[in-house]
């Protein structure tokens, strides 16, 4: 071989892995488009029905077919206490058996509380939608709770926790 044919093989072989790099580099930007539009779409869908949750809870004789007793409502606020996004699945589960009319409160109060990591914020968030969707009261009560946990006075430094996320 030639030197003009070896630098020829190699500037060919150049476009190749340049041409390769583009393609995996494009089919990688398609992939994260195509995820960031799930994502928009899915948020876009919770909000719509969060929006609408008036029209869509259930009535009184819903909540006299739950359990109201006192010790599995509490045991079920102090799991919220410790909320983690791996058990939601299980809190739903345990949430859709309990009347929680009386705990509204003390669960937003909860959730507010709550010490999240990055991955639980799409759980909480889920969950802070089923308990609108499902109670008249919970989304005042997180409200209240939220403005009493992020006031502060003046000089004081702001730390706010991951929490900003569900507002």
């Amino acid at each position: 071989m030639t030197a003009s044919e070896v630098t020829e093989n190699a500037s060919t072989k150049e476009e190749e892995t340049n041409e390769n790099q583009q393609d995996v580099d494009k089919t990688s930007l398609q992939s994260y488009i195509q995820e960031v539009e799930e994502r928009l779409s899915a948020k876009a869908e919770l909000r719509n029905i969060n929006q609408n949750a008036q029209n869509l809870r259930p009535g009184d004789s819903h909540f006299s077919k739950l359990d109201s007793s006192l010790k599995k409502n509490t045991t079920f606020v102090k799991k919220i206490r410790n909320f983690s996004g791996t058990q939601i699945e299980a809190y739903l589960k345990e949430m859709s058996g309990l009347n929680l009319s009386k705990y509204i409160s003390e669960i937003a109060a909860a959730i507010v509380d709550t010490k999240l990591k990055m991955t639980d914020v799409n759980a909480a968030v889920r969950m802070c939608s089923i308990l609108h969707q499902t109670y008249v009261d919970f989304s005042q009560h997180l409200f209240e709770n939220w403005q009493k946990n992020l006031s502060f006075k003046v000089g004081e430094k702001l730390q706010i926790q991951v929490n900003s996320e569900l507002i």
